[in-house]
């Protein structure tokens, strides 16, 4: 999970429509690493010409930020003893 985390691009931008701020990943570059979170195809298209833009469910994220929590977390409790570990042996 935390090979997809750091995979991850999070930007801030304008929407084109209305000049508002925004903030989150690009569809197509989030595409590659979490591709169930994306909708659409990269510069499509519709009849009309105009662009069909591609979606993002930043609900399918959450299932990876908190296996990478939780990878963290693991990390954090083995780092932990190792520690009291290591204070226990200087009589610390």
């Amino acid at each position: 999970a935390l090979d997809v985390i750091t995979a991850l691009n999070p930007v801030s931008f304008r929407w084109q429509a209305d000049g508002s701020k925004g903030i989150g990943f690009l569809a197509h570059e989030l595409q590659v690493p979490v591709p169930e979170a994306v909708s659409g195809e990269p510069d499509a298209l519709n009849d009309d010409g105009s662009i069909r833009p591609q979606q993002v469910d930043h609900s399918r994220l959450l299932p990876w930020a908190i296996a990478g929590m939780q990878e963290l977390l693991a990390q954090v409790e083995a780092l932990t003893a190792r520690v009291s570990n290591l204070e226990t042996q200087l009589g610390l």
